[in-house]
This record gives structure tokens, C-alpha cells and sequence, in this order.
């Protein structure tokens, strides 16, 4: 990664220079790259990651967070040793066990009946 300063005779700078140079921000570090058009060979297992990930956004989005979920998650991924928000954390968990063979969406029902439970 090329560190810039001051890219464009400027303070800063973002967006692509006739498909051959691109100027970002990332992480907060003005970075310049070389335009490329990424590969997208549409795999077998890369369909099957796909769909594990668009099944983990689901499962979030349709389980019923309380706050004190929401505040585990995003302490378990603070476990994790990588910058993540609780939700990253949850998606990357769905998807290794995926992977793994196993069903979290099974395991997702569990805590789903076991708070009811708890909660009567």
C-alpha cells in the first residue's frame, strides 16, 4: 500500500484517475492503488459462501436482539483479537459453521426459546 501525503497537489483525494490509478481513504490513511477490475469467476464455492453469508444476514435481521444480545455480541467479538462490531462477529461465527457443516440457524431457534423461557 502506497502512503500518501498530500495526493493531488491536495488534502485529499478519492476516486479513480482514467481506469489506471485510485485514490482512498482507508482506515483513515490516504492510500493510492492501482485500478483493477476484480475477478469474479461465480464458483460453485463461491456461490455456496455467498449464500451462507446472505442466510447469516437473515438470521440477524430477523432474530429479535434485545440490547443485552447485541451488547454480548459485540463483547465476544471484542474476544476475537480483530477490530469487529458484534454483528461482523456473528456473520464470521455463521459462516465458519456453516463451512463446518453445522446448522446455526438450529442453535439460533435454541436461544430464541431458551429467552422465552427465561423471560416467563
Amino acid at each position: 500500500m502506497a502512503k500518501v501525503t498530500g495526493p493531488l497537489f491536495s488534502l485529499s483525494a478519492s476516486g479513480q484517475i482514467a481506469k489506471t490509478l485510485v485514490f482512498m481513504k482507508w482506515k483513515g490513511i490516504d492510500d493510492v492503488r492501482k485500478y483493477v477490475i476484480p475477478a469474479n469467476p461465480n464458483t460453485a464455492a463461491q456461490q455456496t459462501q455467498r449464500a451462507f453469508i446472505t442466510a447469516a444476514l437473515s438470521m440477524w435481521h430477523v432474530t429479535d436482539w434485545i440490547s443485552a444480545d447485541l451488547t454480548a455480541w459485540n463483547l465476544y467479538a471484542t474476544t476475537l483479537g480483530k477490530v469487529m462490531s458484534g454483528f461482523n462477529a456473528f456473520v464470521k461465527l455463521f459462516v465458519d459453521a456453516g463451512v463446518a457443516g453445522l446448522h446455526l440457524q438450529k442453535c439460533m431457534i435454541t436461544i430464541r426459546l431458551l429467552r422465552l423461557l427465561l423471560a416467563v
